[in-house]
């Protein structure tokens, strides 16, 4: 079974406040108050700045994005996560990360 998560977790109104800059960019509730951004193919062009993937060592992380989350972070607490692995059992299921394994499975 392969895994492969690419998204940004935060409180949920925290997250439904800071996507209304952002066209491209879809919510998906994953219970105790947060909520999950999935970085899909489409919002990591939408947000990216030519500067690349990669940035602080994250290989989804699309290049100039961290400067929105570290925004967003003056409000609370914000993590990016990103996940890539075939097999294997999911520790992820405490917070419901096991619900979907692709990062556009939680929108569709």
């Amino acid at each position: 079974m392969a895994y492969d998560l690419r998204a940004v977790i935060a409180d949920g109104e925290l997250l439904r406040g800071g996507v209304g800059e952002l066209p491209a960019a879809r919510l998906a509730s994953i219970g105790q108050g947060l909520s999950l951004m999935p970085v899909t193919d489409e919002l990591f062009d939408s947000v990216a700045d030519g500067g690349g993937a990669g940035t602080l060592g994250l290989w989804g992380l699309p290049g100039g994005f961290e400067k929105t989350l570290a925004a967003w972070s003056a409000g609370g607490l914000v993590a990016y996560v990103e996940a890539k692995y075939f097999g294997g059992e999911d520790e992820f299921a405490a917070v419901g990360l096991d619900k979907h394994r692709h990062s556009e499975a939680w929108i569709a």
